[in-house]
């Protein structure tokens, strides 16, 4: 027969677990955008390599905000200044695209 203590660690143990499992889904989910940029700046050199460099990062944190938001919450509890974060690296990414394809 189990004692508290014992179910209690595996519940700990649990709780865990499934934690890293999510972090590490979102952190790989988050790097692919990154890796690609890079891969298809490197490979594909072209006049779009800078609105692919400029488009992958808020790619990135608006995936992981979407996958694990706990994690870019305030002491609060708000997502305000994440999403004003993800809201100001749009719009740079979309300036970098308008000079671009303007200029």
């Amino acid at each position: 027969m189990e004692t508290s203590e014992s179910a209690n660690l595996k519940q700990a143990t649990a709780f865990v677990q499934a934690w890293t499992r999510r972090h590490n889904q979102a952190a790989v989910l988050m790097a692919i955008p990154l890796v690609a940029a890079f891969a298809i700046t490197s490979l594909f050199p072209s006049s779009l390599s800078d609105v692919v460099m400029a488009v992958a990062p808020p790619i990135a944190l608006t995936t992981g905000i979407i996958l694990i938001p706990e994690d870019f919450r305030s002491r609060r509890g708000s997502l305000n200044s994440a999403v004003c974060l993800i809201a100001a690296m749009w719009a740079v990414a979309l300036i970098v695209a308008l000079f671009r394809f303007l200029a």
